[in-house]
């Protein structure tokens, strides 16, 4: 808001081009500073699928272009986790080939840092809390301090730790939901399916139900059909970093499906430049499953498939028969799966998204009527 108010009193002193960008530049800081985040509209009432339920979202929301990078959860953790009793740090994000963070110093001095060129994969090894409380500091301002109500513990979740420190398992768990006035959150299934494979223009896309397609990067395969290419990133807009046997490519960044503990098999957000879904995202297919903010059954809900290979005697409705497809299945419309919100996997990261305050977009509306009418009194002194 004092960044704003900065850029306008400016402007109004050095004319109207300065007011234009000071305007921009503040409103992307105020509601976006850590993230490029894009809007996604058309408010229905109707979603998409076979009950009209998925996506069904009757409000407009922003939601990040990407997951969330190593470079932004390092800065999180820096600013608050110094001491890190909540445990929003995985030892196994510096020891496993796929994690991208180091720890050095001691507890009370904790310091974070990027591993060589990894800052902009997708932050994997947090949990469904861990993704809560990145939102919480983000609807708080990105406060410095000790994990509390102020920093982590409180604001688009409140955290129940039974009145002690908070712990990697809060006492509410499965009971928590997002708080009334929001402006930053783990996006719902609505909020990130919308975004992945909706578009409510009423156009039929794919199997007879309009408004969608059954990929992300607006690729509608039609039942049976071929997948999408597992390969690394590239032009082609049907690629995506997932696994799709060793017939039809293997694991995408290395082609062969024979796992290798060394390899990193994360891709940088946003590579695939060419796949991008209707509102503007990427990745919301493979590369890391998204946490989102959704109970079902117990868990929590996560979305978008990931890089990994899969064993399809473990999956108990699934056969050998369907191996060669891979794990497209994974990336498409409605798919759905849940898991303990503890857990903390080498291919799981999450995405954000937000509602702007109405503070701010009262106060931008302001400095807009004044750029109508900031001319028109120069010009009355003039006459």
């Amino acid at each position: 808001m004092k960044s704003l108010w900065r850029c306008f009193t400016y402007a109004h002193s050095h004319g109207l081009l300065l007011l234009l960008l000071g305007l921009l530049c503040a409103c992307s800081s105020a509601q976006a500073t850590l993230f490029e985040t894009v809007p996604v509209g058309n408010p229905s009432t109707a979603g998409y699928g076979p009950n009209q339920i998925y996506g069904w979202v009757d409000y407009s929301y922003r939601i990040a272009k990407t997951e969330v990078t190593n470079n932004q959860y390092v800065g999180f953790l820096n600013n608050v986790a110094a001491s890190d009793p909540a445990g929003l740090y995985n030892p196994l994000m510096g020891a496993d080939a796929n994690g991208g963070i180091l720890r050095t110093g001691a507890d009370g001095s904790y310091n974070y840092s990027i591993k060589s060129g990894r800052g902009q994969n997708p932050v994997v090894f947090v949990s469904w809390y861990d993704s809560i409380r990145f939102a919480n500091w983000l609807d708080n301002g990105k406060p410095t301090g000790p994990q509390n109500s102020s920093t982590t513990e409180d604001g688009a979740y409140t955290i129940d730790s039974g009145g002690g420190a908070p712990i990697a398992n809060p006492i509410d768990g499965l009971d928590i939901r997002r708080n009334v006035g929001s402006t930053w959150f783990l996006a719902s299934e609505n909020e990130w399916q919308k975004a992945a494979y909706n578009k409510n223009d009423g156009v039929d896309y794919e199997f007879g139900y309009q408004n969608f397609w059954r990929f992300a990067t607006q690729y509608t395969s039609g039942a049976n059909a071929n997948n999408p290419v597992s390969e690394p990133p590239s032009g082609n807009p049907r690629a995506a970093n997932y696994f799709n046997s060793d017939e039809y490519g293997g694991y995408a960044v290395t082609g062969s499906d024979i796992f290798d503990t060394n390899q990193n098999y994360l891709t940088d957000v946003g590579s695939y430049t060419a796949a991008i879904s209707a509102y503007g995202t990427f990745d919301q297919g493979g590369n890391a499953w998204e946490w989102n903010e959704t109970y079902f059954n117990g868990v929590r809900s996560g979305l978008g498939g990931s890089w990994r290979n899969w064993d399809p005697l473990a999956d108990g409705h699934r056969s050998l028969a369907d191996a060669s497809n891979g794990r497209a299945h994974e990336l498409t419309a409605g798919h759905r799966s849940g898991t303990n919100p503890l857990d903390e996997d080498s291919f799981r990261g999450f995405r954000i998204a937000t509602i702007p305050e109405p503070s701010s977009l009262l106060l931008a509306a302001s400095m807009l009527f004044a750029i109508v009418l900031w001319p028109c009194r120069r010009i009355s002194s003039v006459i």
